[in-house]
């Protein structure tokens, strides 16, 4: 829409961290690790290692989903309110977070305005479209050595999956 801004809305009550960790399972995480990495240096493991790889991941996405399915209800009547208010404005809500509570939206001066000063909103920032920046990263990972060494990536993908989960790295 003309005149308006895309924004991420942060909103003031964000209940995920504390029911992300009422949900850990750091004893039993902690036991299954322990196994780990008494058997990873050990040769002919390898099936071992794979069962404790599936126990800990299974580990881990069982308190995911228990948590993730106790934070959307807990978001949800905070995102309603900012959401009709962002519609009655004429704003128009790009997407709602479902883990963290937030909202993104396409939003008027106007509304940047309201926002700044509601009860329920913590922080509101423009969404900018950001680009690699290779005049730095390329030095600073000595990639020049490889591609003058004949390795220049070419046919490989890659790919960084980060769920914003865990808060600890």
């Amino acid at each position: 829409k003309a005149g308006s801004v895309p924004v991420m809305i942060v909103l003031s009550e964000q209940p995920h961290r504390e029911i992300l960790a009422r949900h850990e399972r750091g004893t039993e995480v902690a036991a299954v690790e322990q196994r780990y990495r008494s058997v990873a240096n050990r040769a002919g493991q390898e099936s071992v290692l794979q069962a404790l790889r599936k126990e800990w991941d299974a580990l881990e996405i069982a308190a995911r989903q228990e948590a993730f399915a106790e934070i959307a209800p807990a978001i949800k009547p905070s995102q309603d309110a900012v959401e009709t208010l962002l519609l009655q404005s004429g704003s128009r809500v790009r997407r709602r977070f479902l883990s963290v509570n937030m909202i993104a939206a396409e939003v008027s001066v106007a509304t940047l305005d309201r926002l700044a000063v509601n009860p329920l909103v913590a922080e509101v920032f423009p969404l900018r479209t950001h680009f690699p920046q290779l005049q730095n990263s390329v030095p600073a990972l000595g990639a020049v050595t490889f591609w003058n060494a004949g390795f220049t990536g070419a046919g490989q993908s890659v790919a960084v999956l980060d769920t914003g989960v865990p808060l600890n790295h």
